[in-house]
């Protein structure tokens, strides 16, 4: 048997390999600067060792939680004796990344002025051209707002703050994204102060004001910077950012939109959003959960991590998500039979209510639900009996397959087309793990293989299309390797 897992030279002495390869239960050879695993696999940025001179990342990341510990305990104990005063720092002034980029952008580590003031708002016309670059790619990076509510009110002749304008620190994002895949030098080299601005103000702060739109735009503002931070490998905090926009969804109650009607009639209970103005807006609301959860679930498997919190997710009542133009129209539901639990009457299988009529998101959402079911199963399988559980997520990964490949292709580029692709490699990396948990074999091989080369067809059809490529291709990439090796 033999596989770059385990190729190499010689062993090294225990702590003298670099980290990734110590994670990764890698052979490294310990070349210096860069070892053969790290350079073969193009990520020089990630190998480092523990033993040079100077703090790795991840000893810089143990410093800074020690830091923010014993500030806590300085916080917690105010008579307690004073000793020397711990100094907090910007989070993101310096921060480090941790996988080779698919987006280029500024520096993880490079230092951002970051000021109190909002930088200044380009000229009417330079902003018209952000937006562009921006909407030309923004249903890939998680965008859920009307964008012809969202253009109109961003080029509103009033300064950023002004109520009538998106929330100042979803324009700055928006400013970051514009600038950055501005074919124009100058812009190009201004992303890197929208970017800090933007991961300065987005969160808590964005939620003191009165802006009637600013828990929804805030969790747009999370999922795009979560969206970016992953693609550049800043996972850590790329997680901090989804855990954030799950956070708001749920507070606001928008995992449990039963009856959407009932938006268009009043204010939400709890005050948080505005009566909706029609059925776009609240559709706006019920897209904001799935793409949210989507992220979520996707990385959780990615990762294979927990998520948000499963037992909130699978109680979900909030409908399938449309289509943008149906909401348009005037539709809330879908057509066909639902669960009272959407999630949960999803993966129990007790309506058979996806079609090829089903929007891209709400088919992106099922099978990201479905890579975090087979995640939870490889969990489960060290303490119970799993068989007719597995067996029944075998069936929903299976139907769904089978309306993803009902589907026509079409130009990559165009962003439901994306969304279908992106859905239907998360359905083969689903498979894939479900197959791996349960047993090895030629037919299950044959299997794997094959969801392998339909996930390798995905990407070849992406990447000449496309400036940004979602990151999961990339953890897709990675376990299609590790699958490889199992069946070895």
């Amino acid at each position: 048997m033999s596989s770059d897992r385990f190729s190499g030279p010689t062993s090294l002495r225990k702590g003298q390999a670099c980290i990734y390869c110590r994670r990764r239960k890698m052979r490294c050879d310990g070349a210096r600067p860069v070892c053969g695993q790290c350079r073969k696999g193009q990520r020089s940025e990630d190998c480092e060792y523990t033993d040079r001179q100077g703090q790795s990342r991840m000893e810089a990341l143990e410093d800074s939680i020690a830091r923010l510990k014993a500030r806590i305990h300085e916080l917690e104990n105010p008579v307690a004796p004073k000793e020397e005063a711990v100094v907090l720092h910007q989070p993101y002034v310096g921060s480090a990344s941790g996988l080779r980029p698919t987006l280029t952008g500024p520096s993880p580590g490079a230092r951002y002025a970051v000021t109190s003031t909002s930088p200044v708002e380009p000229p009417q016309d330079i902003v018209s051209t952000l937006l562009d670059n921006f909407f030309e790619h923004a249903l890939t990076f998680g965008f859920f707002l009307s964008v012809s509510n969202f253009r109109a009110s961003a080029l509103l002749p009033y300064p950023m703050g002004d109520l009538r304008r998106p929330l100042s620190s979803l324009m700055t994002i928006v400013y970051f994204f514009g600038s950055l895949l501005s074919d124009n030098p100058v812009w190009q080299a201004r992303s890197s102060e929208y970017l800090a601005q933007a991961l300065e103000s987005t969160g808590s702060s964005s939620l003191a004001g009165s802006h009637p739109h600013k828990v929804l735009h805030t969790i747009q503002a999370e999922v795009l910077l979560a969206n970016y931070l992953l693609s550049a490998g800043r996972l850590l905090e790329g997680r901090y950012h989804i855990s954030t926009a799950m956070s708001l969804c749920v507070g606001s109650g928008l995992n449990k939109i039963h009856s959407p009607n009932l938006l268009l009639m009043i204010d939400t209970s709890n005050g948080l959003f505005p009566q909706a103005s029609g059925p776009s807006e609240v559709g706006e609301r019920i897209m904001a959960w799935w793409v949210t959860l989507s992220l979520d679930q996707s990385w959780a498997a990615a990762f294979e991590v927990n998520s948000y919190n499963d037992p909130i997710i699978a109680e979900t009542e909030t409908p399938w998500p449309l289509r943008t133009e149906d909401y348009i129209r005037g539709q809330l539901i879908p057509n066909a039979p639902r669960s009272t639990l959407t999630v949960q009457g999803f993966l129990d299988g007790d309506n058979r209510d996806g079609s090829i009529q089903s929007s891209p998101l709400e088919l992106a959402a099922k099978a990201s639900l479905l890579w975090k079911q087979a995640h939870l199963l490889k969990e489960a399988a060290a303490v119970t009996n799993i068989a007719s559980v597995s067996a029944a997520t075998r069936d929903r990964i299976d139907e769904l397959l089978a309306i993803l490949n009902a589907t026509h292709d079409r130009n990559p580029s165009d962003a439901p087309a994306f969304s279908l692709l992106l859905a239907r490699g998360l359905a083969h990396a689903a498979l894939i793990s479900l197959i791996c948990l349960r047993s090895s074999g030629v037919e299950n091989l044959e299997k794997v293989m094959n969801s392998s080369l339909a996930i390798l067809e995905i990407i070849g059809k992406l990447e000449p299309q496309n400036k940004y490529i979602n990151p999961l291709f990339t953890v897709f990439n990675q376990h299609l390797t590790e699958s490889t090796f199992y069946f070895r």
